[in-house]
């Protein structure tokens, strides 16, 4: 009779988890229609280009947006798991994870350094691609600094909260030159993080040197950092 009791308890539960799961699944798809449309025409237009002019000559664009994703992705899981859960370990991990490869959002924008005239593929295309592209990252990158800074508010408060999140934009653009002239990625981070952040002080410690590259990492950090405050709602209440 026992047995009989659970499985009844259980069955009843159903009905409430596959309602909470469909809840779930409809929140999330409202919150990122925009983002997944976005998305869905950069590789579009990438996957026209490679039919109808070059074949995979562009399809860094493709792995970088990918990357550029995964912030986003790590702060939609974070919101998720924490929402109704006390912040542990496993909270400062994915906060790391996310920080660590936020930079990712905003450096598709120096893709735009490989745009120049080619033969037989009009250069408003390529202009046009790589836009929507830099445009998709930095919306993704601003999304999940919405989302943290959500779920930090109701711990530490908001103006610590905001204080982290805007932190996390210049750091962006030092993660930009990291990655565009220093050639690091976010896992070289993981596995080598001394040697990383030696070679980076060394090229930041006189940047008179490196003006153009310096100033490039800047504008991509003030292009994210105004892009944020333009998507990002002000009213507390959104956050709710």
């Amino acid at each position: 009779m026992n047995a009989i009791h659970s499985i009844i308890k259980v069955w009843q539960r159903r009905p409430t988890r596959l309602v909470e799961r469909w809840r779930l699944f409809r929140r999330l798809i409202r919150e990122h229609l925009a983002i997944a449309l976005s998305v869905m025409f950069c590789l579009f237009f990438l996957w026209l280009r490679d039919f109808l002019f070059v074949p995979r000559q562009f399809w860094f664009l493709g792995a970088n947006l990918i990357l550029a994703l995964v912030p986003l992705v790590v702060a939609v899981v974070f919101d998720h798991r924490y929402r109704h859960r006390a912040p542990g370990m496993g909270a400062l991990i994915m906060l790391f994870l996310w920080l660590l490869f936020l930079p990712n959002a905003p450096y598709l924008i120096t893709d735009l350094i490989h745009l120049r005239p080619r033969l037989m593929i009009p250069l408003w295309y390529d202009a046009l691609l790589m836009f929507l592209f830099a445009f998709t990252g930095v919306m993704a990158g601003a999304l999940s600094i919405g989302k943290i800074f959500k779920r930090l508010r109701y711990w530490i408060g908001r103006p610590v909260a905001l204080s982290i999140c805007m932190i996390s934009v210049p750091l962006s653009g030092v993660g930009v030159y990291m990655g565009r002239f220093l050639r690091w990625n976010s896992w070289d981070f993981l596995f080598r993080p001394q040697h990383v952040l030696m070679t980076t002080f060394i090229e930041l410690s006189n940047p008179l040197q490196n003006m153009e590259t310096v100033g490039l990492a800047m504008v991509s950090a003030v292009v994210f950092a105004s892009v944020c405050l333009f998507i990002l709602p002000t009213n507390p209440s959104h956050y709710e």
